[in-house]
C-alpha cells in the first residue's frame, strides 16, 4: 500500500524546477535591461508635461496683463511702460519646474535643470539657432513672443525628435 501511494504521488522533478528557475531568470534580465529606458522616457514625458504647464501659465499672465508677456520667469515684478506687472513666480507658478532630459545628453547640457535663458526674438518665433547658441538644458524663453521651449538641441531617447521641438512636433 505504501508503495502504491508513493508511486501515485505527483511532484516536480529537479529538472522541471531548474527549467522554471531559468525561465524566470531570463524574464528578470529582460525586465532589468528595460528599466533605464523606461525611466528616461518617464523623465521626458514629465518634461513635456512641465512644458505644457509653463505655456498655460505664460498665457494666463498674458491674458491677465493685457498684451504683456513676462519679462522673465522669476520672482521679480516689472514696470513696463509705466505699468506695474506682477512677478511670474509665485503668482502664476509656484516655481519653475525642471526640464528632465536623458541622463547624459550628448552636448553636455544639464539633464536636470530649471534654469531659464531669456532671449528677445523681436516678434519672431524661435529658430534652431537661438537654442544652439546656448543649448545648456533647462528652458529658453522669448520675452517678446511668450514662446518657451526646452533649451537643448539633442535628440530625445527615441532619437526621433529634438528636445527643443517638444510641443512643436506637428509644425516641424
Amino acid at each position: 500500500m505504501l508503495k502504491k501511494m508513493l508511486k501515485n504521488k505527483k511532484g516536480f522533478t529537479l529538472v522541471e524546477l531548474m527549467v522554471v528557475v531559468l525561465i524566470l531568470a531570463i524574464l528578470l534580465l529582460i525586465i532589468v535591461a528595460r528599466v533605464p529606458q523606461v525611466l528616461t522616457r518617464s523623465r521626458e514625458a514629465k518634461t513635456k508635461d512641465h512644458l505644457a504647464n509653463l505655456r498655460v501659465a505664460i498665457n494666463n499672465y498674458y491674458s491677465t496683463n493685457p498684451g504683456i508677456f513676462p519679462q522673465s520667469l522669476d520672482n521679480t515684478p516689472h514696470n513696463i511702460g509705466g505699468q506695474d506687472v506682477p512677478a511670474f513666480t509665485p503668482n502664476y507658478m509656484q516655481e519653475i519646474p525642471k526640464a528632465r532630459l536623458r541622463s547624459h545628453p550628448p552636448s553636455g547640457a544639464n539633464p536636470n535643470s530649471n534654469a531659464v535663458t531669456v532671449i528677445d526674438t523681436q516678434k519672431e518665433l524661435m529658430t534652431p539657432q537661438n537654442i544652439a547658441d546656448s543649448n545648456i538644458g533647462g528652458w529658453i524663453y522669448s520675452s517678446t513672443t511668450g514662446e518657451i521651449r526646452v533649451n537643448c538641441n539633442d535628440l530625445d531617447s527615441r532619437e526621433k525628435i529634438y528636445y527643443s521641438n517638444y510641443g512643436h512636433e506637428e509644425k516641424e
